[in-house]
């Protein structure tokens, strides 16, 4: 009851979309910015007030104090100018007489003076004071805000750096916390998506609806409980589809049992008979039952040899189209003089070899003989069955574009049956190769159950071949072209 309840709690919280959450959280970081500066900002106040860092403006402001000093007295700068402040005093002639200056930048300074360049890089400024002797006194002294004690100054030489430094570290610290609750905000909904897309890995597709207060990963579930209804009906309809051929080979093992019935009866009744017309008589019903049990007994035995595990042959063999076509004529027309049909027969002029492995060849000529069959039983008597071969290059897939592009490499033995009968619906146009399909259920009573071409299909495709259906015409018979890859 309690988790209904969350459920319910859940599915009546107000959506909100990524985009909006990812603002919010963005916003949220922004005002954490305006704060982290403004406290570093208000830091920087206290330390101000406190004497603890000088103000940008500090060493301009004393020159400008102690100027009228310098003006008027007699070396006395070094003492009257701040001590981060270097000077130099030159002649009229621009000859350095005394000061702070290094001996490498006095010249330099002087030119830069004379050419009333004022500033310098990293917030250098020069200042010039004309003294009562005729000498020029210049002061350098930097904008930047510095700390007052001369170990932090020497530590530290520009305090501003020092703030900026605390600002970056505080503002890559904050992004580190948002982003990490960004994500674990974000993996707390999304491991409700791991968490199915786990159970439909284990095939577990027992879950109810899930919901999520995000719109977008809410949408994703919804998503993914309409997948998992969906394959669920899909399996349900397999597992039907599955039981009902398990119960039609049942039904074909039991109703071997009537024909052998009458089979045992017969016999015993011909024990007892001296008139040769009844033994006649029981003999040819004798035949026709135990016909009928190897009918069933084939369709059984072609099941469980395509659904059976079998060992795989590795022994390779091969065989010429000539001889293959040749044994499957000799086949056909022994068959053909039993249904009292014609036979038309042609082979390609050009030989090809047909590789495969042990046992490859036999279920190839298995296949072609239930397609053989089927369209024997198909044609009336007197009707003709045609046989044709021909080497071609290259066949369409159109369910595959990068299949079709292998198999327009690829040249096959095209093998075309076709009959006199009434040619394949268009139904089974598109599901005669599946087992047990049946265009027309009444035509199991002349042995069709929906094998013949569902097994053809099988060993083709197990051996790289390929089955098409069609028809001839309007008015012409069924046509099925069978695809043998050849080198």
């Amino acid at each position: 009851m309690e988790s209904m309840r969350k459920k319910e709690r859940k599915r009546g919280k107000k959506k909100r979309g990524l985009y909006i959450i990812f603002i919010r959280y963005l916003l949220s970081f922004c005002a954490f910015g305006v704060l982290l500066v403004a406290g570093l900002l208000l830091l920087y106040t206290l330390l101000v007030n406190m004497g603890i860092i000088r103000l940008p403006t500090y060493e301009q402001s004393r020159i400008e104090a102690v100027s009228e000093d310098i003006r008027t007295g007699e070396g006395n700068e070094e003492d009257l100018l701040p001590d981060t402040c270097a000077f130099g005093v030159y002649d009229a002639k621009g000859r350095f007489l005394y000061g702070s200056f290094g001996k490498s930048e006095r010249d330099e300074i002087w030119n830069r003076i004379q050419d009333g360049r004022t500033g310098e890089f990293y917030n250098y400024f020069y200042r010039t004071i004309q003294k009562e002797d005729g000498s020029t006194a210049v002061v350098r002294y930097q904008m930047v805000a510095k700390f007052s004690s001369p170990l932090l100054r020497k530590l530290f030489p520009n305090a501003e750096f020092i703030l900026l430094g605390i600002l970056a570290v505080l503002f890559l610290a904050g992004l580190i916390l948002f982003a990490r609750s960004f994500g674990r905000y974000l993996k707390k909904r999304l491991d409700i998506l791991s968490k199915i897309a786990e159970k439909v890995g284990r095939e577990d597709l027992n879950f109810e609806r899930e919901h999520s207060d995000i719109r977008e990963v809410d949408e994703v579930l919804s998503s993914i409980y309409l997948m998992k209804e969906a394959l669920q009906k899909s399996l349900k309809d397999q597992w039907e589809s599955r039981r009902q051929k398990e119960e039609q080979a049942a039904a074909l093992a039991h109703d071997i049992k009537t024909p052998l019935t009458i089979i045992r009866g017969n016999a015993e009744l011909m024990q007892e008979t001296c008139s040769m017309e009844e033994v006649r008589e029981l003999d040819q019903e004798i035949l026709d039952n135990a016909a009928e049990m190897e009918r069933y007994l084939a369709v059984m035995r072609e099941t469980l040899m395509t659904k059976g595990k079998r060992g795989q042959e590795t022994e390779k063999e091969e065989r010429t189209t000539g001889e293959f076509l040749k044994e499957l004529r000799e086949r056909t027309e022994s068959l053909a003089r039993i249904r009292e049909i014609n036979t038309e027969f042609s082979a390609p002029a050009k030989e090809r070899m047909i590789q495969g492995t042990k046992g490859s060849f036999e279920e190839l000529m298995r296949a072609l003989g239930n397609i053989v069959s089927n369209g024997a039983d198909y044609s009336p008597a007197g009707g003709t069955l045609s046989i044709s071969g021909e080497i071609i290059s290259g066949i369409d897939d159109e369910r595959n574009e990068e299949a079709e592009k292998q198999l327009e490499e690829q040249e096959w033995l095209r093998i075309t049956v076709t009959d006199s009968g009434p040619g394949f619906p268009e139904e089974a146009l598109r599901h005669g190769t599946e087992q047990f399909y049946q265009a027309d259920q009444s035509r199991s009573r002349n042995g069709h159950y929906g094998m013949g071409l569902y097994i053809a299909r099988t060993l083709l495709e197990k051996n790289g071949g390929k089955i098409r259906l069609g028809n001839t015409g309007k008015e012409g018979g069924g046509r099925v072209q069978v695809y043998i890859p050849v080198r």
